[in-house]
């Protein structure tokens, strides 16, 4: 067909061309994004899962220390890509002694559920109103306490 005019099969080729390119990208768009959303969802489930963890690092060295131990921590939670993180909540208040929530740390992906993460042997985590944390960096001060009679992290932003 090189070497033919335009007139002759050019414009009467182009509508089959289209279709064939509207079905190859109808094809693989979805797919592409699909694959995406799952990277950013994992990318960001793995960012905020090493943050938890060097966060439980240094609850177990206040928890170490004794009482009256004290120690600052920077965390920084972020998103990666079209993943959107909803919320982290770090243990419960004060006043809720048979919350399970007080042992763990949790947070939310868009559409995803909730996930914990907890120490092992457990540690209760507990503050003056509950903290919940968004996206950014946040600055913490983590105390070990004694409250009715258990040892405790109390957890307070800075």
């Amino acid at each position: 067909m090189r070497g033919m005019s335009a007139t002759t099969f050019g414009i009467a080729d182009l509508p089959m061309r289209l279709l064939v390119v509207s079905i190859v990208t109808s094809i693989a768009v979805p797919v592409v994004w699909a694959a995406y959303s799952d990277l950013s969802i994992t990318m960001t489930e793995s960012s905020i899962e090493k943050e938890l963890r060097d966060l439980f690092e240094v609850v177990e060295s206040v928890m170490d220390g004794g009482v009256g131990t004290s120690l600052k921590v920077s965390i920084d939670i972020t998103n990666w890509g079209s993943a959107g993180l909803d919320r982290v909540i770090v243990g419960t208040k004060m006043n809720t002694s048979s919350d399970p929530d007080r042992y763990v740390i949790s947070y939310e992906i868009r559409g995803e559920g909730r996930s914990f993460i907890s120490l092992d042997p457990p540690v209760a985590l507990l503050s003056e109103n509950g903290i919940i944390l968004s996206n950014g960096d946040h600055e913490l001060r983590l105390e070990h306490e004694v409250y009715l009679d258990e040892h405790i992290c109390f957890v307070e932003i800075l």
